[in-house]
């Protein structure tokens, strides 16, 4: 990796394992990768690329964010309802949307598929004929795994 200034303006560090360690913990802190890229002095672009080419770097930086995660929810848990949580809760939803995201699930009767019917007295026959053609057509063609699971 090519050596110059961080986003701090300060002189990089001069190996990985001088820097990384400073970043993760930043990280573990704060999950903002611009402010641990500040605190480890490197450039983002750094960073995302230790990323992308160093598994273990790349493991160590999820393990951090989480921590960081954590360390955010703490946060909003120990202030309980105020009104300030709402910034938090909205960063929260940024970092753990698998967690905080808002979901909308539609199910039929007995959490079923949902019935549709279709009043099909107002087509022609051509239309008829059509329709019937994509029919038999959907149900020939061969399932992928997605649909066969779904099918089954």
């Amino acid at each position: 990796m090519p050596l110059g200034k961080g986003n701090s303006g300060k002189k990089r560090k001069e190996s990985a394992g001088e820097w990384k360690p400073i970043f993760l913990r930043a990280l573990a802190t704060y999950p903002v990768v611009g402010e641990a890229c500040k605190a480890a002095g490197i450039a983002r672009k750094t960073a995302y690329q230790w990323r992308k080419e160093d598994e273990a770097f790349r493991l160590a930086w999820e393990d951090a964010w989480q921590d960081g995660a954590d360390a955010l929810e703490l946060v909003l848990i120990k202030r309980g309802i105020a009104k300030d949580n709402v910034a938090l809760f909205f960063i929260l939803k940024g970092i753990r949307p698998e967690v905080y995201r808002e979901r909308h699930e539609l199910a039929g009767p007995g959490g079923g598929p949902i019935p549709v019917q279709h009043d099909l007295s107002r087509l022609n026959q051509e239309e008829l004929m059509a329709l019937r053609g994509m029919l038999l057509k959907v149900e020939t063609a061969p399932l992928t795994g997605g649909e066969a699971a779904r099918r089954n």
